[in-house]
C-alpha cells in the first residue's frame, strides 16, 4: 500500500506530492514530486528511509538532509515526508488521518 500527502507551502506557492511505500522490510521507499529545485535536491538521498529515520529526528537522514540543504524552517516538506512515512509504518492512524484530511500553521497577527 502506499500513503500519500501534499504539501502546500503557500510561503514559497510550491505545490508537493509525497509518497510513501512500505518495502516488506520495515523500510519505505519515498517519492516526491516538487517544481521547487532545492526540494528536488532535498529529496535526493530520501528516497529509502527505516524506521531510525522516521522515528529519531536527531539520527534521520530526513533531518540530516534538512540541513545539508540549508531549508528553511518554514519549510513544511520535512515534515510531509515524516508524516507520509509515518501513515505508512502504521505509527499515525491512517484512517484517523484521512478523516482529519489537513493538519495546518496559521500566522496570527500581534
Amino acid at each position: 500500500m502506499t500513503s500519500k500527502v501534499k504539501v502546500n507551502s503557500n510561503l514559497c506557492s510550491f505545490v508537493t506530492l509525497i509518497e510513501a511505500t512500505e518495502k516488506g522490510d520495515l523500510t519505505y521507499d519515498i517519492k516526491v514530486d516538487s517544481s521547487c529545485e532545492k526540494i528536488q535536491k532535498f529529496a535526493k538521498g530520501l528516497e529509502n528511509l527505516d524506521l531510525t529515520d522516521i522515528t529519531d529526528w536527531p539520527n534521520s537522514k530526513v533531518q540530516k538532509r534538512m540541513m545539508e540543504t540549508k531549508l528553511g524552517v518554514a519549510c513544511l516538506i520535512p515534515s510531509g515526508i515524516m508524516n507520509a512515512a509515518r501513515l505508512e509504518a502504521g505509527l499515525v492512524s491512517k484512517s484517523l488521518a484521512l478523516e482529519v484530511k489537513n493538519i495546518s500553521i496559521e500566522f496570527q497577527p500581534d
